[in-house]
């Protein structure tokens, strides 16, 4: 049930989320507007890269679809070169390009295979090509989501939290819950 806190001259809405371990709580940010405090989150996006950290994100985000009976769109970016996407999913020996590009979409839909969504959450999975936090954000814009749930860091690597991950806390206009490894399900 969500509930108000004000702040300075700010007003929050934070919705509890109970899962088995932890408990979160989901802050939106401010606006120029006066935010309704019954505001459902209806659509949820998942930026996944099928790293841990994605993967984790995924399954907490999923738990939150079934709870709000929210739909969710999972989010792959693959960089603009497929050569560049085929090193960091760790895939090689290609002849061609047609080669490389081929093999990645296997990949991707061989990870993608794996995601568990919860039985009757209603769910999409786009492919974007681009740069990750941008494409991201352009998401955000097109899709309207009420929350973003994504990972801390990605397939690169980046200690404690990636530059997606960083870009995409500063510059989203809904709010976001970065999921790091071990905080699930």
């Amino acid at each position: 049930m969500p509930r108000t806190q004000s702040g300075s001259s700010r007003q929050r809405i934070a919705f509890k989320l109970e899962f088995q371990h932890p408990v979160f709580y989901v802050l939106e940010k401010s606006t120029d507007h006066r935010p309704d405090p019954w505001t459902m989150i209806r659509r949820i996006l998942v930026p996944i890269d099928f790293s841990a950290q994605s993967l984790e994100a995924a399954k907490i985000a999923g738990a939150l679809a079934k709870q709000l009976d929210a739909r969710m769109r999972f989010l792959t970016v693959l960089d603009v070169s497929d050569l560049r996407a085929a090193l960091k999913a760790q895939l090689h020996g290609f002849r061609s390009d047609a080669e490389v590009h081929r093999a990645l979409l296997r990949w991707i839909r061989g990870q993608f295979a794996q995601v568990r969504v919860p039985p009757g959450v209603p769910f999409t999975h786009a492919i974007k090509r681009g740069i990750a936090d941008a494409e991201i954000l352009h998401a955000i814009h097109t899709y309207r989501p009420q929350i973003v749930v994504m990972g801390s860091r990605g397939l690169a690597h980046r200690i404690p939290v990636g530059s997606n991950t960083a870009s995409v806390l500063r510059n989203s206009p809904v709010p976001v819950l970065v999921c790091p490894l071990g905080s699930g399900l």
